[in-house]
């Protein structure tokens, strides 16, 4: 672990769970043994964060924004599975059905952290519906 925010914020444990698991398997994809992977949140007075950082190959700046939409998969990848290329944009949509958004901050042959940014002004009514609690 990177760092352990301490705080509240309102949003859908089960949605922002399954963003940072997605997350988190797709790091475990595109890195080797002896390579890092780590996990980390924090919190200021106004935004959540929840990353997911590797020390794999990286993503270069070509491809940064195409992986985010559906079905987008990375040419020449070392991924070891055959998704249908659609986690990171899920990742996404959870992010902004939450009024927050996914940053990248990748260097080919430097790995990449994604991270999740969710304001802490974020409205209950703006959440899906289903399962609203403190976090």
């Amino acid at each position: 672990m990177d760092a352990i925010a301490s705080g509240q914020i309102v949003a859908d444990r089960q949605r922002l769970t399954q963003a940072i698991m997605n997350l988190a398997e797709n790091a475990t994809q595109h890195t080797e043994a002896g390579e890092q992977i780590a996990l980390g949140s924090a919190i200021n007075r106004h935004n959540a964060y929840f990353w997911v950082r590797d020390t794999g190959k990286g993503i270069d700046s070509a491809n940064q924004k195409r992986i985010f939409e559906r079905f987008a998969r990375l040419p020449n990848s070392r991924r070891r599975s055959e998704g249908a290329g659609l986690g990171l944009s899920i990742v996404q949509a959870i992010a902004q059905a939450h009024r927050g958004q996914v940053r990248l901050n990748s260097r080919l042959g430097a790995g990449a952290q994604f991270t999740i940014v969710l304001p802490l002004e974020s409205r209950q009514d703006n959440l899906p519906h289903e399962s609203n609690s403190n976090c």
